[in-house]
């Protein structure tokens, strides 16, 4: 599932909910494509997903791309992109 928003006419947030069964190719897939950026969650401190598994958060050119660092069986793995200037 692909949910959308708009903020002023422009997209502000993307969110990807996929299958736990998708975790590692999803995670191996993040990691090399986004190999570049700078994994930022170290800096905020702890933060964890929804299931209390922790996150994996990049700041990549026009924003952020966040998802959990660890699967939860059963449970879907969500992807969220947010724009830098995004105000949700």
């Amino acid at each position: 599932m692909v949910t959308v928003w708009f903020e002023k006419g422009k997209l502000s947030n993307v969110i990807i909910r996929l299958p736990d069964s998708s975790f590692q190719k999803l995670s191996s897939y993040l990691n090399r494509r986004l190999a570049q950026y700078q994994r930022i969650e170290k800096f905020a401190g702890p933060q964890t997903d929804i299931y209390g598994k922790p996150l994996a958060v990049w700041a990549v050119k026009n924003g952020f791309v966040t998802t959990s660092a660890q699967p939860t069986e059963g449970k879907p793995i969500t992807v969220l992109w947010s724009d830098r200037l995004s105000r949700n």
